[in-house]
C-alpha cells in the first residue's frame, strides 16, 4: 500500500516538480496558510516542507507557526527542502545565517555519513541545484549528513526521522543522487 505524503507548500514555484518526485506515494498538497497541525497530522504518513521565496522565516515567524508545531511534535518522517530545511533547523534552535549574495547555482556536495538510511546508494560526492538566501554554517543539535563549500546540505534530527536538504532535488540537473535521496525518504516507515 502506498504511503500518503502531505507536501506543505511554502509558496514554491516548483510545487508540481516536487509532487513529481514522489512516484511511489499518494501525494496531496496543502498551502502554508491552510495547514493546521491538529486537523491534518493524523491523515498523513509523511510530510514534505517545500522551499519558497514568498516569506522569509525570520521575518514572518508567525506565518510558520503550524509547521513549526508539526516539526516539534511529529513522530512521522519529515523532509524539508531549502526553506523547509530552514524551518526544521530553526525549530531545533539552529542558527540561520544570511547568504552573502544569493546562494544559487550547482553545488558539489560531499556525503559525511553514508550509513544513514537517507544516504543509501548515494554517491560520496554529487552535484545538486541550490537557490537560497539563508543557510546553516554549522549545527549543534542536528546530525550533518552532507555539506558543500557553502554550508550544510543535508541534516537529520538525532532521534526522529526528520531530515532537511538545503538544495533543490526537484530541479533536475541530470544527477541521479537527488532522486535516490527522495526514494530513500519514501521507503522510511
Amino acid at each position: 500500500m502506498s504511503k500518503k505524503i502531505c507536501i506543505i507548500n511554502n509558496y514554491t514555484k516548483r510545487i508540481d516538480d516536487i509532487k513529481a518526485l514522489f512516484e511511489h506515494s499518494v501525494v496531496e498538497v496543502i498551502d502554508l496558510d491552510d495547514f493546521l497541525f491538529s486537523k491534518h497530522y493524523k491523515h498523513y504518513d509523511k510530510f514534505v516542507l517545500s522551499g519558497g521565496s514568498k516569506y522569509s522565516l525570520l521575518e514572518h515567524e508567525e506565518k510558520f507557526k503550524e509547521v513549526i508545531t508539526l516539526v516539534e511534535k511529529s513522530k512521522k518522517p519529515i523532509l524539508g527542502i531549502s526553506l523547509g530545511f530552514e524551518i526544521i533547523g530553526f525549530t531545533f534552535d539552529e542558527i540561520l545565517e544570511k547568504a552573502v549574495g544569493f546562494g544559487s547555482g550547482i553545488r558539489q556536495i560531499k556525503v559525511k555519513n553514508s550509513e544513514d538510511v537517507l544516504m543509501q546508494n548515494v554517491d560520496s560526492i554529487f552535484v545538486a541545484a541550490e537557490a537560497h538566501k539563508w543557510y546553516f554554517s554549522g549545527l549543534k543539535s542536528m546530525d550533518i549528513l552532507a555539506s558543500s563549500q557553502k554550508g550544510i546540505e543535508i541534516a537529520k534530527h538525532p532521534t526522529k526521522p526528520i531530515y532537511g536538504v538545503q538544495f533543490h532535488p526537484e530541479i533536475d540537473i541530470g544527477d541521479k543522487n537527488s532522486k535516490q535521496i527522495i526514494e530513500n525518504f519514501e521507503k522510511l516507515m
